[in-house]
């Protein structure tokens, strides 16, 4: 009787194990079509800075981006260090948060590394040609993630329903 009873937990816990996976995968998705939006409000503040204020990049990251909202990159340590030691630790934190591409990655650098490198003209075209390739990335993620995440979540429970079988 005992037998049966820890069979069926441990193949329930397998079946859980399965769903946990497919959602891991899920918030992945979720996370790297956060990470694009993020991108491209940065984008749009950098680009009213660069027109309005046309305040230095440490200050602006000092102030400006401590009352505006993110999902996924952060810019809590803006503050508390000088901007240089931040600002080259900034990317190497937030690259982990999301599951991305080896292009994506490195378009993601090259607009972080080049960024304040250029004069005014040259910096706003820049900061347009990022904002929509960052906007076509989002909605392409959107659609993954919408199209993926059931999927994804479905995918885990079969597996651990197969394994739960075949240990069972």
């Amino acid at each position: 009787m005992w037998t049966a009873f820890f069979k069926l937990c441990g193949g329930g816990m397998l079946v859980w194990c399965g769903w946990l996976a497919g959602s891991a995968r899920a918030d992945g998705l979720r996370r790297r079509r956060m990470l694009f939006e993020d991108l491209v409000t940065l984008c749009g503040l950098l680009q009213r800075n660069l027109e309005g204020k046309r305040e230095p990049l440490p200050s602006f990251f000092q102030e400006e981006l401590a009352a505006a909202l993110f999902s996924v990159l952060r810019f809590d340590g803006a503050k508390k260090q000088p901007f240089e030691r931040w600002y080259a630790a900034f990317w190497d934190r937030s690259a982990g948060c999301a599951p991305l591409r080896e292009e994506e990655v490195s378009r993601i650098r090259a607009f972080w590394d080049a960024l304040g490198s250029t004069g005014g003209e040259e910096e706003a075209g820049r900061l347009r040609f990022f904002s929509q390739y960052f906007a076509s990335l989002a909605s392409q993620a959107k659609e993954a993630e919408q199209q993926n995440t059931r999927l994804c979540r479905s995918l885990g429970v079969c597996a651990g329903v197969v394994v739960a079988l075949l240990l069972v």
